[in-house]
């Protein structure tokens, strides 16, 4: 009888402190975003998203959509850049367990500011018949 309620007692043991579980503390956040055209609203693909502290880089996809995952609890600055486009950013805060929403919106260079004609006016005269302009680009990306 003894072995009989020994067995039991082990059995019953065994099968709650299989049951119990312990819940799991959240150490990481995401967060996501829209890139996009602060006077179109339309989204902008293939964005630089750069992420500080870590530097990880990724690319907005062709909804604008980007997203970083498996981020320690802090504070984070994403930062935007993309070609015909002035460069922005946000700071946000990554809480454990949680996605943040973190839309960015990107104004347009205009075409005055990547550009420098010199001189602006050419003033061929009776005898010229060759002159030469300048152009200079003023913007800190490449022309394709």
């Amino acid at each position: 009888m003894k072995k009989i309620l020994l067995g039991l007692l082990l059995c019953v043991g065994a099968t709650l402190f299989s049951c119990t579980t312990t819940d799991e503390t959240p150490i990481f956040g995401d967060v996501y975003g829209i890139v996009s055209d602060l006077k179109s609203g339309e989204p902008i693909r293939n964005a630089e998203v750069i992420l500080s502290p870590g530097n990880r880089t990724t690319v907005s996809g062709s909804d604008g959509h980007f997203e970083f995952t498996k981020l320690e609890a802090g504070q984070y600055k994403i930062s935007v850049e993309a070609n015909d486009y002035e460069n922005n950013y946000r700071q946000v805060t990554i809480i454990p367990g949680n996605r943040i929403s973190c839309d960015i919106h990107l104004k347009q260079v205009e075409a005055s500011n990547i550009f420098k004609v010199t001189p602006t006016n050419l003033n061929f005269g009776s005898t010229q018949t060759q002159m030469s302009v300048t152009i200079t680009n003023e913007s800190t990306r490449a022309t394709d």
